[in-house]
């Protein structure tokens, strides 16, 4: 008896290839990634970890379309977000305002005034 197996590949949903953020600051520019490449399998778990400041936070906000690299490719389910976009998929209000919560470590207010505790009730 003749077994054979047939495992495709499994597909890409997203990859960084030699992808590079700098940032400039009033005393240097920060090298925040350097020559990055990563590809993520449809149905992978994948962690990334690293020190303080390694550029996970940044690599991160990269495939979430919430930044751009300064050079490199970058690709989520077919489409190149290595450009100049607008972020997909983003509720520009929740975002903003989980930013500012985690920054001062307190709930703001949304547009129509509530809390964030009430709106989860």
């Amino acid at each position: 008896m003749e077994l054979t197996l047939n495992i495709a590949a499994p597909t890409v949903v997203a990859y960084c290839d030699n992808v590079t953020r700098h940032f400039v600051t009033r005393n240097a520019m920060v090298v925040a990634l350097d020559d990055v490449s990563l590809r993520v399998g449809e149905g992978e778990l994948v962690a990334i970890a690293g020190p303080s400041g390694s550029g996970k936070s940044t690599m991160l906000s990269i495939l979430g379309c919430l930044d751009r690299p300064t050079s490199g490719s970058v690709r989520v389910q077919e489409q190149d977000v290595s450009g100049p976009h607008e972020p997909p998929f983003v509720d520009r209000v929740a975002l903003l305002e989980a930013h500012l919560s985690r920054r001062r470590g307190v709930p703001v207010d949304d547009v129509q005034g509530r809390q964030h505790s009430e709106r989860r009730k």
